[in-house]
């Protein structure tokens, strides 16, 4: 007797012992390709912006957010704007209007709900329908601190299995509700250089936030070796599209900025800053970190103390300024001030 493919095997099979499948839902092509971004954030899905403590990552996800509310083009995708809200899961609301004010942004004009809105509320969905409660339009939920909202707690929580079934039940929550999530989670400091392939398996905790989310957003510091490197590399992760990566630097207010290549920081100068330096009477006259602390936060666009402190150290490494005591520089050489000078009056 010949062999029997299997379509013919289930045929001879009695009708009481077939298999049937369930009824099943055949989506057109216009409907499993709807974006929020094209090519990046999908309608339905669960996003995760990620990387290292104090790489920019929400500084970095309330700007795209504010330019995909406008309409615009976000890093040459069309973006198609939806009511959202924008979930502080991990802070309060004090800390989340320090930080939307630190980058020029008026968080009263913001869809927000902060942490202490919500004091016992424990779950990603529980979250979502108090949002919707206070916003019952939003279809986009932008939330800070995704990690945060997994069930229980300690070691156990972040295992596999665990993340796993939280980002499962996120997405089939989405799916009833036509929602979608982007999310900001921790990842490792790397400690060197890594390719794309593996940056899924970066985030803090398990591997399965790679696996069950859709699009992920990784910022890292360009150079890992050097923290007070103001260039981030950011590199995106589609499902179903290319991957992309650019590089992008911190200016003096705060805000990255695209930039074509990272120039490893050195060739960087904080335009107030460099004021500063020109400022002074001459290169022997020392100055102290709280005199540049001071400077920095004076101006129309005041700075932080640790962006004072970024561009002193900066400049220490560029061999412009030399340490003269605890917390005491002066100019390094007489052409450093005439530079700076001469660059002020040709602005």
């Amino acid at each position: 007797m010949g062999s029997v493919d299997g379509a013919a095997r289930h045929k001879l099979l009695p009708e009481s012992k077939r298999v049937k499948l369930p009824a099943l839902e055949i989506l057109e092509e216009a409907e499993v390709s709807r974006y929020l971004v094209d090519q990046w954030f999908s309608v339905q899905g669960v996003h995760l912006v990620a990387g290292p403590s104090g790489t920019g990552k929400t500084r970095w996800l309330l700007k795209l957010i504010e330019a995909w509310q406008r309409g615009e083009s976000v890093f040459g995708h069309a973006s198609h704007p939806v009511p959202f809200v924008y979930i502080a899961a991990d802070r309060g609301r004090r800390d989340a209007f320090a930080t939307m004010y630190g980058i020029k942004m008026n968080p009263k004009t913001w869809p927000l709900v902060a942490h202490d809105d919500v004091p016992h509320i424990e779950t990603a969905q529980q979250i979502i329908k108090r949002a919707l409660l206070y916003f019952p339009a939003a279809k986009v939920f932008v939330i800070e601190g995704l990690a945060s909202l997994m069930p229980g707690g300690g070691d156990k929580a972040m295992a596999n299995g665990a993340v796993q079934k939280f980002l499962k039940d996120l997405g089939k929550f989405n799916k009833s509700t036509d929602s979608t999530v982007i999310g900001t989670v921790h990842t490792t400091k790397a400690k060197s250089d890594s390719v794309y392939e593996i940056a899924r398996e970066k985030i803090m905790g398990a591997s399965a936030w790679g696996a069950y989310s859709n699009t992920i957003v990784y910022l890292e510091y360009a150079n890992a070796n050097d923290p007070v490197n103001p260039e981030r590399r950011i590199t995106v992760l589609p499902r179903n599209a290319p991957v992309e990566t650019f590089y992008m630097r911190f200016n003096g207010e705060g805000l990255l900025e695209r930039i074509e290549e990272p120039t490893g920081g050195r060739e960087y100068k904080n335009p107030v800053f460099k004021e500063f330096l020109a400022s002074l009477a001459d290169d022997q006259e020392e100055f102290s970190t709280a005199d540049v602390v001071r400077y920095l936060a004076a101006g129309d666009s005041p700075q932080s103390r640790t962006t004072a402190k970024r561009a002193i150290i900066r400049a220490e490494q560029n061999e412009e300024i030399i340490r003269m005591g605890r917390g005491r520089f002066k100019i390094n050489r007489p052409d450093v001030l005439d530079v700076h000078r001469n660059t002020e009056d040709n602005e």
